[in-house]
């Protein structure tokens, strides 16, 4: 028989981190268009970078 509990409590952590990565990605946009940064690469201004942001995307999706 499935574990029904353990499947949802996963399914719920890995939401739960998606939804938290958003809404970082989401503050530094925010921040960048409130300074008025007009930088053409802006990740250097908000602490993250393409690699910051494709680590969090496999941690959020192993394989």
């Amino acid at each position: 028989m499935s574990d029904y509990k353990s499947m949802y409590l996963t399914l719920f952590n890995r939401v739960t981190d998606a939804i938290e990565t958003l809404q970082q990605a989401q503050r530094a946009a925010e921040e960048l268009y409130i300074s008025g940064s007009d930088t053409e690469d802006a990740s250097e201004d908000n602490g993250y970078s393409g690699e910051d942001i494709e680590r969090q995307t496999e941690n959020a999706n192993p394989r």
